[in-house]
């Protein structure tokens, strides 16, 4: 046990290593839920260097290889004018300016800090633990982390030969249990579906 893992007298118990792991390893003293415990680790892609970011799209980060337009980097020394408040937690105004947009009303439009953030959020509002969300597979890494972040059950349906959803297999794989389907494109960026 490592001396940042020694227990407060009266406080919390250091959390046990996942199974597999090492015990030289990061410790905590907060209890995680063995599922979550188990999940493997986030591993970016690489980073491109110096001499050859302008060659590189890394598209699995949804990264361009250009640096931002001029009203981009505007914008953002705008906005850094108010970095002395606190954000505007529910996005409200984004969501407003989002929905007159495109014509819809603001409750149709969600915004969040990303597709996993709003994935999670999603999971997080429908799921009790033991649901089952049917999801296409191989496919978003993030998909199988979240449903177990969320404490439900992650089927996964095998894509067809050719990376499509296979529709019927995903139709059979709900069964009586409270499940959830996710009928998205099977990769990410967008592929066949």
């Amino acid at each position: 046990m490592t001396a940042a893992a020694t227990p407060v007298p009266g406080g919390p118990k250091p959390a046990t290593p996942a199974h597999g792991s090492k015990d030289d390893g990061p410790s905590t003293t907060v209890r995680i839920r063995p599922d979550v415990a188990a999940l493997p680790a986030y591993v970016p892609g690489a980073r491109p260097d110096a001499a050859t970011a302008a060659q590189i799209a890394k598209l699995s980060s949804n990264e361009l290889p250009y640096p931002p337009q001029d009203a981009v980097i505007e914008a953002i020394t705008r906005a850094a004018t108010g970095v002395n408040r606190y954000p505007e937690m529910t996005g409200e105004s984004l969501t407003q300016a989002l929905a007159r947009r495109w014509g819809v009303e603001a409750e149709q439009v969600v915004v969040g800090n990303g597709s996993v953030a709003l994935i999670q959020h999603l999971l997080d509002a429908v799921c009790e633990p033991g649901d089952e969300v049917v999801i296409p597979w191989r496919s978003f890494e993030a998909y199988p982390i979240c449903v177990a972040v969320a404490g439900a059950r992650a089927v996964r349906v095998p894509l067809t030969p050719d990376a499509r959803h296979d529709v019927p297999a995903m139709l059979a794989a709900i069964t009586p249990a409270p499940a959830w389907s996710w009928p998205v494109p099977p990769t990410t960026p967008p592929g066949r579906s």
